[in-house]
């Protein structure tokens, strides 16, 4: 994101704007060469950005992020996106992102042999 945003909420709802936004493309794609596709999946770990996007939470003072929010809820309304709530330890790319306790880590790395 090229910007900073005041929230984690916001920093999550453009985190899926900017993944729903490199997927058209090739849904569309996929579709044309005869794959027609189901609602992609698009997981939050952020209740309140989940809550944004699927109009259960009334967005006050989201004034930066509004289009990008309208676009996603406009997206989704056509079948395009389902996006979900899960907890982030679900959340395969929070990996890298979170602290972890050591028992954490040797339960998630891939092991080699060799």
């Amino acid at each position: 994101m090229k910007h900073v945003c005041p929230s984690a909420a916001e920093a999550e709802t453009g985190a899926l704007f900017i993944v729903a936004q490199e997927m058209v493309p090739l849904r569309n794609m996929l579709t044309e060469m005869g794959w027609p596709q189901p609602r992609s999946p698009l997981q939050t770990d952020n209740s309140t950005a989940n809550g944004y996007v699927n109009n259960t939470i009334i967005v006050k003072r989201l004034k930066s992020a509004e289009m990008r929010l309208d676009w996603l809820r406009c997206r989704e309304a056509q079948g395009q996106f389902r996006i979900y709530w899960d907890k982030g330890t679900h959340n395969l790319a929070d990996y890298h992102t979170k602290h972890h306790p050591p028992a954490y880590h040797i339960a998630h790395r891939p092991t080699h042999a060799g």
